[in-house]
C-alpha cells in the first residue's frame, strides 16, 4: 500500500492543470482553463479546470472531481494506479513501486496484465542490450536503419530471442501467471497444448497507451527464411484496445500541443525516424486502419492533421477513408505525398531535420487539391472520370461544418474540375438532405436505445425528492461559503441575532435536532466537512476537498455550480439585490425547509406505527409526540412565509 505522507506529498505536488494537459489540449479561459470534452463528441467547449480549486468539471458529461478522478474516468486507472502515475510525474518515490507476492495476489486482472506487460518490456530491453544474440540481431537491425542509441532508449525497443520458451521460463522464474501471458498474446499454446513464445525472433516495438502504460507489442521478425508474418501485433485484450490507442502518442502530446498539429503516418519506423529528425508532433494507427476513436484521440489535443502518405497507390486509396473521418469531426485537414520510393522512414534517414522540415513545410498540400489530383489523373479527364470526382469530392465536403467552409471548399472543387459552381451547389444539398435523413433515423434510434436504458424508477424518484435538492443546497452553501461571517435573524425570534459562519449556523442548526443527511453521496461529503469543523474549528478549503476521492466529484459539482436565487422569492414578487442578504435568507430558508421535511417524515413513520400497536398508552404517548411535531412544523411554516414572503 501507498502511505499516507506519500500520498499527501502527491496531493501537495500535483497541478490539475498539468496532469489534464498531458490528455487534453487546455486553453486558458481567464484564472480558468477550457476545453472539448474529452467523455463526449462535442463541438463547443464544455470542459472546464480550476487551478486555484483543483477541480475540473465536464459539463457535458456530468463528471468532475481532482486530478486523480480525471485519470481514473479518462484513463479507466485504478485508485492506486493514478497515484502511481501522478508520483511518476512529479518524480515522487514511492518505496513499494514493486508489488510484493501478496499485492499481486490482490490486484484485479486489469492490473496484474498491466504489470506482466511492463515486466515483458523490461524483459525484451535486456534481451535487447545484454545478450550476444540481441546485440548482434535486434540491435544491429536498428543501428542500420539509423536509429540512435538514445532514440531506441526513448521508444523502449527491445528483442525477443530465437528460443521457443525463454520468455516463458523468465515468467515462471518472476513469479507471473502464465495465463496472463497467454491472455496477453505474450506466449501461444501448440497442438499439444504447450506454450511457446510468440514474438519469438523478432525487434519488439512496445506499445505505450496514454497514460504511459503497455498496453501491448508489435514484433517484426528477423529471420528472413521464416515462414511468417513480416509483422505480429497483441491481440486484443482488456488492457490492448488497437482502435483506441495512437504508436508513439505518449511522446507526441506535447508536440502536437505546442506546434497545433498532428502529423499521422503508417508505420512504427516512421515514427521512430520522424522524432529523432526532430518532428515529434506525429504518431501512427497500432497495426489498424484509422478508427473514429484515434481521430477523437487527435481532437483532444488538435483540430489540425497531417496524413503523410509514401505514394502507394492501394494506401492512398485506402486513406480517403480517413481523410472523411477527419473532416466528419471538423479538422482542417492537409495531405503530404512523399517522392516515389520514399515513406516517412526512408526519407527522414537521407536527409538533415532542417530539410525535412522545409519539405514538409512547403509540400503540405489541402485535401480537397490532393484528392481531386489523385481521382483525375493526366491531364485530360474524361466526362465519366470529372463526374465520379465530383462526386467523390462533394461527399467529403458534405462532412464539414459550416455553411462557409463548405461554400468555400465547393468553389475550390468547381475551380479544380472546370465545373458550373451552381450545378455542384444543387448536388450538394442533395447529399446534404440524403445525410441529414440518415442522422435523424441513427438518432431516433439512439433515443429508443436511451428510453429502454432508463434508470429504475425508485432511483430516479429519490433522485428528484425535495429532500434529496435540499441537502445538496445545503452542501453547496457549505461548500462555497462555510467560512463566510454573516448576521442571521434567529430561525423563530425576529428581534434576536445571531453572529455566525454560514457553515456553523448549518452545523449547529442541524446538530440540535440530530439531523443527518439520507443520500450516502452526500452524507460523505457533510461527514467530512463537519469533522473538519468540530477538528479545526473552520470548514475545509478546496485543497483538502480534493484530497478526498470519495467526495472530490461531488465537490466539483457543487463548486461549479453558479449562485441562484430561489424561485420562492420571484414567485412572490420579493426581488433583492444585495448579496449578502441573499446568501443569509437563502441559508435561514434551506435550514428550515430541510428540518420541516424531516419533521413530516417523522410524523408519517409515527403515524404509521401507532396503527399497529395495541397498548393504548404508548399509542397516546406517539400521539402527543406528533402532536408536538406537528406545531413544530407550523411554526417552521409560518417563519418560512416571513422569510420569503
Amino acid at each position: 500500500m501507498i502511505s499516507k505522507a506519500t500520498i499527501e506529498r502527491i496531493f501537495e505536488t500535483m497541478r490539475i492543470e498539468e496532469v489534464i494537459g498531458d490528455f487534453v489540449h487546455l486553453k486558458k479561459a481567464g484564472a480558468n482553463y477550457k476545453a472539448l470534452s474529452p467523455f463526449t463528441n462535442e463541438r463547443t467547449p464544455s470542459f472546464y479546470v480550476s487551478p486555484a480549486k483543483q477541480i475540473f468539471k465536464c459539463f457535458s458529461s456530468g463528471i468532475g472531481g481532482n486530478a486523480i478522478t480525471f485519470l481514473m474516468e479518462y484513463e479507466k486507472m485504478s485508485y492506486v494506479e493514478a497515484l502511481r502515475y501522478i508520483a511518476k510525474k512529479y518524480g515522487i518515490e514511492i518505496e513499494d513501486d514493486e508489488p510484493t507476492p501478496e499485492e499481486k495476489e490482490a490486484k484485479t486482472q486489469e492490473e496484474s496484465l498491466f504489470i506482466v506487460n511492463e515486466w515483458a518490456k523490461r524483459w525484451f530491453q535486456v534481451q535487447l542490450w545484454d545478450t550476444d544474440e540481441g546485440r548482434s540481431v535486434g540491435l544491429a537491425y536498428f543501428r542500420e536503419r539509423g536509429f540512435t542509441d538514445d532514440t531506441i532508449r526513448k521508444f523502449q525497443l527491445g528483442y525477443s530471442p530465437s528460443s521457443y520458451t525463454a520468455l516463458i521460463e523468465a515468467a515462471k522464474k518472476a513469479g507471473h501467471n502464465l495465463d496472463y501471458l497467454l491472455t496477453l498474446g505474450l506466449v501461444k499454446k501448440n497442438d499439444k497444448g504447450e506454450f511457446y513464445d510468440a514474438f519469438r525472433e523478432r525487434v519488439i516495438f512496445p506499445i505505450i497507451d496514454r497514460g504511459g502504460r503497455t498496453a501491448g507489442f508489435a514484433g517484426r521478425i528477423m529471420n528472413s527464411q521464416a515462414k511468417a508474418a513480416k509483422y505480429i501485433n497483441s491481440p486484443e485484450s482488456p488492457v490492448y484496445n488497437k482502435s483506441k490507442i495512437l504508436y508513439g502518442l505518449h511522446l507526441a502530446r506535447k508536440a502536437i500541443s505546442k506546434e497545433d498539429i498532428c502529423y499521422l503516418a503508417e508505420g512504427y519506423t516512421d515514427v521512430i525516424s520522424l522524432h529523432q529528425a526532430g518532428i515529434e508532433n506525429v504518431v501512427a494507427s497500432s497495426g489498424t486502419s484509422l478508427t473514429e476513436d484515434q481521430v477523437r484521440l487527435i481532437r483532444q489535443m488538435t483540430t489540425k492533421v497531417g496524413i503523410l502518405f509514401d505514394g502507394d497507390p492501394a494506401g492512398i486509396r485506402a486513406s480517403q477513408r480517413g481523410i472523411d473521418m477527419f473532416l466528419k469531426e471538423d479538422f482542417e485537414v492537409k495531405v503530404l505525398l512523399f517522392p516515389e520510393g520514399d515513406d516517412p522512414d526512408s526519407f527522414a534517414r537521407k536527409y538533415t531535420p532542417v530539410e525535412i522540415r522545409q519539405f514538409i513545410d512547403t509540400h503540405l498540400e489541402d485535401f480537397i487539391r490532393f484528392k481531386a489530383r489523385m481521382l483525375i489523373t493526366g491531364s485530360e479527364a474524361t466526362p465519366t472520370q470529372k463526374i465520379q470526382a465530383a462526386r467523390e469530392l462533394l461527399e467529403s465536403i458534405a462532412l464539414m461544418k459550416g455553411e462557409l467552409k463548405q461554400s468555400v471548399y465547393l468553389k475550390e472543387a468547381a475551380d479544380i474540375l472546370g465545373i458550373d459552381q451552381t450545378i455542384l451547389s444543387t448536388e450538394l444539398h442533395t447529399i446534404l438532405a440524403r445525410n441529414t435523413l440518415q442522422l435523424e433515423k441513427e438518432q431516433k434510434a439512439r433515443q429508443r436505445i436511451t428510453e429502454l436504458k432508463k434508470v429504475d424508477e425508485s432511483v430516479a424518484e429519490r433522485v428528484a425528492s425535495p429532500l434529496y435538492a435540499i441537502e445538496r443546497q445545503l452542501l453547496w452553501l457549505l461548500v462555497n461559503f462555510g467560512n463566510k461571517e454573516d448576521r442571521f435573524k434567529h430561525p423563530f425570534e425576529d428581534q434576536e441575532f445571531i453572529e455566525a459562519r454560514i457553515g456553523e449556523l448549518i452545523y449547529h442548526s442541524l446538530e440540535e435536532d440530530n439531523l443527518t443527511f439520507e443520500n450516502e453521496e452526500h452524507a460523505a461529503l457533510a461527514n467530512l466537512i463537519f469533522r473538519h469543523f468540530q477538528q479545526h474549528n473552520s470548514f475545509p478549503d478546496p485543497a483538502e476537498y480534493v484530497k478526498h476521492q470519495e467526495v472530490a466529484p461531488l465537490f466539483a459539482e457543487l463548486s461549479s455550480i453558479n449562485y441562484q436565487i430561489s424561485p420562492n422569492w420571484e414567485a412572490r414578487g420579493i426581488y433583492v439585490t444585495d448579496f449578502n442578504l441573499l446568501l443569509e435568507i437563502d441559508t435561514i430558508e434551506t435550514i428550515l425547509r430541510f428540518k420541516d421535511l424531516h419533521l413530516e417524515r417523522d410524523i408519517q413513520h409515527l403515524t404509521n406505527t401507532i396503527s399497529t400497536l395495541s397498548d393504548e398508552q404508548q399509542s397516546e404517548h406517539l400521539s402527543r409526540e406528533i402532536l408536538t411535531k406537528i406545531n413544530l412544523r407550523r411554526k417552521i411554516n409560518n417563519r418560512l412565509r416571513r422569510v420569503v414572503g
